[in-house]
């Protein structure tokens, strides 16, 4: 076959490819000739996936999984390890992306992982990011799981990934993009695609974790991925610069790359003066907005907020060229992302001097209407939300009264229970207050006749606490043993009481009345 023929069997972008570099480098067209035909299967130094079978099912080990042992269901011939045959085993078709793997995986089947990484979702603790190699159908496919670092075996494990995973980036986080010292931990996110997810109970939680730049690049010239002295080879970095150095940066190229061989576009939302040309418009404590490869618009835009009483961070990404525009709310469960083609339209609410509300009303999976409020935005970041929202063509419904009333109508009915609640309890309060200055007049009425302990001891547990202090000033040792009579009988002396108490009223405003008139 010619090099014209092979070339027009592949598909359209690789050919396009191709024809590039041959047009720029002629002599290239004799390399790739020589490597179609080494991949050939007839020809016996070709690669795993296409060299001659030993035994039944068997498959040669090949230099990149050499010696692998058996996964879950690996046929071998002799001593010669293959690939693990999970494929076949689990009897997967085109449209499933979780799997289940029971055995450990072997190092020689690991294509690049991250250790010990911290993972908000779909578990909470520190893990192995691990893309390794399974078979299927006798060719190796790539499988990205979520490893037991202590006994290397998968907790979840995703296959199919060019169309599986529909969202994967790196973003920054809030707060730490603020602080030289804390930027190099930032988050990596995995979004699924639904329907994938063939099983109606598996969970459909992303993944997400977060990874420490710093710890990376020690583990990368632990494996010699980087070179012992590539710190040497850079500036050293600005304790007050915010973006990636070029150490960093280059660690990222390399997750790119390693995602890229996987199926897995990874999109980067990091500050990148060199290799990327992303830099931040906007960097606070409480926001992040960025602007990706020299573009004149914000492609990242990053604002707290809170969904009820959960506190979060509210993203809105823009279009790219592997990824639709997206609005999402994270990083604590439930993570939730809607597409803006979703998001019939948006209002606002709540518009206060320092923060407002933003609802988005989206049609559900089940073609329904359904109304998500985040609140508590700062003020300051409404005109960046605003501009975002008008750029992505979304109805501002914010004059739609029904539309906030739906938005609010739980939250305003709760809101109002507890106010009338909060009402009712500070008339009752202030009705005992009234009762027990009330009981507070006769009590020192009774004082100058010397019963008044009864009287008080009939009343709140607040005025006993109060009359205990008025008797230890008083000298009047009854007043702890009056407030344990029987309430009948306190009730008929408390009648008594109040005939005397007028009397002895009485014989006060005559005594007084007599010493005016003498004088």
């Amino acid at each position: 076959m010619s090099s014209a023929e092979w070339i027009q069997a592949l598909p359209k972008l690789l050919q396009s490819q191709i024809s590039s570099v041959v047009a720029k480098n002629p002599e290239a067209e004799a390399v790739f000739t020589a490597l179609y035909h080494h991949l050939q299967p007839n020809n016996d130094n070709g690669p795993v996936s296409k060299r001659k079978k030993t035994g039944a099912n068997a498959v040669s080990s090949s230099e990149p999984v050499k010696n692998a042992v058996k996964d879950v269901a690996t046929v071998t011939t002799n001593t010669n390890k293959s690939i693990p045959n999970n494929g076949d085993a689990l009897n997967i078709d085109e449209k499933t992306a979780l799997i289940t793997l029971n055995d450990p995986i072997v190092e020689e089947t690991v294509i690049f992982e991250i250790s010990q990484v911290s993972f908000l979702s779909p578990v909470r603790k520190k893990l192995n990011l691990t893309f390794h190699l399974i078979e299927r159908n006798n060719q190796p496919i790539p499988v990205l799981s979520i490893v037991n670092p202590n006994t290397q075996t998968p907790d979840v494990s995703l296959i199919n990934l060019s169309r599986a995973i529909k969202l994967c980036a790196l973003v920054p986080i809030v707060g730490n993009s603020t602080n030289p010292q804390k930027k190099i931990i930032v988050l990596l996110c995995f979004w699924i695609n639904e329907a994938f997810i063939d099983d109606p109970a598996s969970p459909k939680d992303p993944i997400i974790c977060q990874i420490n730049l710093d710890l990376i690049k020690k583990q990368m010239i632990k494996l010699g991925k980087l070179p012992a002295n590539i710190e040497s080879q850079f500036e050293k970095d600005s304790n007050s610069n915010l973006n990636m150095n070029p150490i960093q940066e280059r660690i990222i190229d390399y997750f790119q790359r390693q995602f890229k061989l996987c199926g897995i576009n990874l999109v980067n939302y990091l500050p990148c003066s060199s290799l990327f040309n992303n830099k931040y418009t906007l960097n606070s404590d409480n926001a992040v907005a960025m602007a990706t490869n020299n573009s004149k618009i914000n492609n990242l835009l990053m604002v707290e907020c809170h969904r009820g009483a959960k506190d979060g961070v509210l993203l809105f990404l823009t279009e790219n060229e592997f990824n639709v525009p997206y609005i999402i709310f994270g990083f604590k469960k439930p993570v939730m992302l809607f597409e803006v083609s979703k998001v019939k339209h948006t209002s606002y609410s709540n518009i206060a001097r320092l923060t407002f509300s933003l609802l988005l009303t989206v049609i559900t999976e089940e073609d329904e209407e359904k109304t998500v409020e985040f609140s508590m935005i700062d003020q300051a970041h409404f005109q960046l939300i605003d501009d975002y929202i008008k750029s992505q063509n979304i109805n501002d419904n914010s004059f739609d009264d029904n539309l906030r009333e739906k938005g609010n109508d739980k939250e305003s009915k709760n809101a109002e229970a507890e106010t009338e609640s909060n009402l009712q309890a500070v008339t009752e309060e202030m009705d005992e207050d009234d009762e027990d200055d009330d009981a507070s007049y006769h009590g020192g009425g009774d004082d100058e006749d010397g019963d008044g302990g009864s009287d008080i001891g009939s009343g709140s547990d607040d005025d006993a606490e109060f009359d205990s202090d008025v008797g230890s000033n008083s000298g009047d040792d009854n007043l702890g043993s009056d407030n344990d009579e029987d309430g009948v009988e306190g009730e008929q002396e408390e009648e008594e009481e109040e005939e005397e108490t007028e009397e002895v009223d009485d014989g006060v405003f005559n005594k007084a009345k007599e010493e005016e008139e003498s004088e």
